[in-house]
């Protein structure tokens, strides 16, 4: 996974979160999704709720209900750390012209990633010869020290 996620970073009162949080450490993802699915969340929380449904979505290999989770996420604050799960889901479904845009996007983003952890990323590692990879790389303005 890209990002850890710290358990309880959003609630310590709603056990619901808890135990998709616990769920989500211990690797029970279709119990988690399942249990997310049943339950709405509140607007406190619903941060917390999209982000634990979209992860395991993702893990899952779910990505179109990936997508709508992490399309929720980036239009409501969490544009960073979704725009890259959304490139990579672009990516891996064979929407490169989106993948580009949700990479440029991220990388416009306050909590960007470093380009080697995106270049070594395992859905992007191979890239190094693609020419759409290579052209793209060379336009972005990366101003991030490795």
């Amino acid at each position: 996974m890209l990002f850890m996620m710290p358990l309880m970073s959003y609630s310590q009162t709603d056990p619901v979160l808890l135990k998709a949080s616990f769920l989500f450490q211990q690797n029970e993802l279709p119990e988690l999704v399942s249990l997310l699915n049943s339950y709405p969340g509140n607007n406190t929380d619903a941060s917390m709720w999209y982000l634990l449904r979209a992860k395991s979505r993702y893990q899952l290999n779910d990505f179109n209900g990936a997508r709508e989770d992490f399309s929720w996420l980036e239009q409501n604050g969490e544009s960073g750390l979704a725009s890259i799960y959304l490139a990579r889901i672009a990516w891996l479904t064979g929407d490169r012209r989106t993948a580009f845009e949700k990479l440029r996007k991220h990388l416009a983003s306050k909590e960007k990633l470093s380009y080697s952890k995106i270049i070594s990323d395992s859905v992007f590692k191979d890239l190094e010869r693609d020419r759409e990879w290579i052209s793209f790389w060379s336009d972005v303005k990366y101003e991030q020290f490795d």
